[in-house]
């Protein structure tokens, strides 16, 4: 019989971004406050497993986070010792499936978060799943805005858990967090007709990667009328170029952690006459920190520079939309060379 929900322990199914995404998620909320520990448990047998959860708390009281990918072996051994586990401490397990007639299921059932897929074998989705979906996508995306307007975003991206959480993402940077309750306001942003996602062009751009960046231009071309997506196309990097600005101007003033980031972030965007949504700009820092690493906000900016004279071209038509486009992308990738 299934006991109460242990509140220091996630068990993570189904869909791998997700999961990985939820995971940060977690350790990201329990270090905000103070430095805890995170520990791999991945490979170890379940005596290495047991040594480690609790040699720690013989010999002290430190906060730790355990992580575990896969099945635990064994687990059976220390069920007793989980379904008490020590308050100081964090399990997170992950896994791609769950098996009901295991123990795992019949004893941690209450801690199960299932990210599975809605979309069934004949292709269509199974509208009883979605609703279950949606709360689970609520959690990890933060989602403060109308439900029917995710649920709208969650079809757009095909009941795809990874490509609805980023067009999130990019909605929410566009928003500066503001609730959405109107899909017309995300309308023109979310990606539709399957296009690339163009953050796949911006992760060489700041590698300064001229090769893969015209590449993976080039695939964005081959799928969309060139001229209607224009805007989006530079305005999708212009949103994320400023964030990462924002985030290594932080650096640059002594800020290392996420709380001290987010907050410095948070001032400078109102002092910039901006919204500025802690808890949003703390989500995106999950996907921009540690592309900004090592990066000044001087190169950012000058790409951001480089954007605007390209909108600029564009409007004076200066050359066809694809030689404006490819320039820009040229130039924004010697800004970080």
């Amino acid at each position: 019989m299934a006991k109460k929900k242990i509140e220091n322990i996630y068990w993570l199914v189904g869909d791998r971004y997700v999961c990985i995404e939820r995971k940060k998620q977690i350790i990201e909320t329990l270090q905000e406050q103070e430095k805890i520990d995170v520990e791999n448990l991945t490979g170890l047998n379940v005596d290495q497993i047991y040594s480690s959860m609790t040699q720690e708390y013989l010999f002290g009281v430190q906060k730790t986070i355990y992580v575990h990918d896969g099945e635990i072996p064994d687990i059976n051994k220390i069920v007793k010792f989980l379904s008490s586990f020590p308050k100081n401490k964090t399990l997170i397990v992950v896994e791609d499936t769950v098996d009901k007639r295991k123990i795992m299921y019949k004893k941690f059932k209450n801690n199960l978060e299932e990210y599975v897929s809605v979309v069934q074998k004949n292709g269509f989705p199974d509208k009883k799943l979605i609703p279950k979906s949606l709360k689970m996508i609520k959690i990890v995306s933060n989602w403060e805005g109308d439900e029917k307007v995710l649920e709208q975003i969650f079809k757009e991206s095909q009941y795809n858990f990874g490509i609805t959480l980023q067009e999130i993402a990019k909605i929410m940077i566009y928003r500066n967090g503001d609730p959405i309750n109107d899909i017309k306001e995300v309308d023109g942003i979310l990606c539709r007709n399957e296009i690339p996602d163009v953050s796949e062009v911006m992760d060489e751009i700041i590698l300064g990667n001229h090769v893969e960046a015209l590449k993976k231009t080039k695939n964005i071309f081959n799928l969309v009328d060139v001229d209607e997506f224009f805007m989006q196309f530079i305005g999708s990097l212009v949103e994320s170029l400023t964030f990462i600005a924002h985030i290594c101007l932080a650096q640059e003033s002594g800020k290392q952690s996420k709380q001290e980031v987010s907050e410095f972030m948070t001032d400078t965007l109102i002092k910039d006459g901006k919204k500025g949504n802690p808890q949003t700009i703390k989500n995106r820092l999950y996907f921009y920190q540690d592309k900004a690493k090592w990066k000044k906000s001087e190169n950012a900016l000058k790409a951001v520079s480089e954007a605007e004279s390209a909108v600029e071209e564009f409007i004076m038509k200066k050359g066809t939309t694809k030689y404006i486009i490819n320039r820009f992308v040229a130039r924004a990738c010697n800004c970080f060379v």
